[in-house]
């Protein structure tokens, strides 16, 4: 007979561990204690010694549903998959007391959560450096726990990424202005970026191009260092001239300035946006 090797390629998939086995018991009963009471194999017979007796039990069938799988032909491994894409699949949740290790970048990257600073991070410790972390979805839904924040940057301030709401403007520093009356505005803030609308009706005290302003409070706070880090436009119901929107950088205040040319009661819808600093 020729000697060799024989290479044999298995294209399937590896249940392991797992599958329908069919069970025929073998009872065993016997008295005493004594040594001479033993189970012993003489070719395909099984016969006793002593004052043991043999009998066979009512064929029982056992059925395990697989759950661990094996691919022969790419070494994929699935866990509740009869089919691995990857080297290892799983369909289900993933736990670990450790650390999960994700060596795409550089030699060692891990992606683990900070108890202590309460964060999920992504680092290179190859290279000492944190790693964009990225989610995508469509939609991709952010939740927090009993209306949490999220945090923008590391040492940023807890913030709601997205909130809306309605505030009623409140007057100051008025110029050439006999009564005001302001109306609710409705505001969206969208990280640090705040849009906003209002209405706010001005008696000016007199005509002929007369400067005219009045200074209005915030939906959310800021601390304005420039006078045009706020900006904004207004439509107004009478012939008035310019209406324009800024900030007061010193008291961190929404001005509405015009050049009167009626004393009529006016009315002015506006709009404006800033960011929050």
């Amino acid at each position: 007979m020729a000697s060799g090797i024989m290479n044999i390629k298995f294209k399937t998939i590896l249940t392991i561990l797992f599958f329908p086995v069919t069970v025929n018991a073998i009872v065993i009963t016997g008295s005493g204690s004594t040594v001479s009471q033993i189970l012993f194999v003489s070719g395909s017979t099984i016969a006793t010694s002593g004052s043991l007796s043999i009998s066979t039990a009512a064929t029982a069938a056992l059925t395990v549903t697989p759950n661990l799988f094996l691919n022969l032909d790419n070494g994929n491994i699935g866990i509740k998959t009869a089919s691995p894409l990857t080297s290892l699949d799983v369909v289900g949740v993933i736990s670990t007391t450790g650390t999960a290790v994700f060596p795409t970048v550089g030699t060692r990257t891990q992606m683990y959560y900070q108890a202590t600073g309460g964060r999920f991070i992504t680092y290179d410790y190859s290279a000492s450096a944190y790693r964009p972390t990225f989610v995508e979805g469509n939609p991709l839904n952010l939740n927090t726990a009993s209306g949490g924040n999220f945090q923008l940057g590391l040492g940023g301030t807890p913030i709601s990424i997205i909130s809306t709401g309605t505030f009623a403007p409140v007057g100051f520093e008025f110029t050439n202005v006999d009564s005001t009356a302001a109306s609710s505005g409705d505001f969206v803030r969208i990280g640090n970026m705040v849009y906003f609308d209002f209405q706010i009706e001005i008696d000016p005290t007199s005509a002929g191009g007369a400067n005219t302003s009045i200074e209005l409070s915030l939906p959310v706070a800021s601390n304005f260092t420039l006078n045009s880090d706020a900006r904004g436009s207004c439509a107004a119901t009478s012939a008035q001239y310019g209406p324009a929107v800024y900030d007061d950088a010193t008291d961190d205040r929404l001005i509405v300035q015009f050049s009167s040319i009626v004393t009529a009661n006016t009315t002015f819808r506006c709009n404006a946006r800033y960011v929050i600093k």
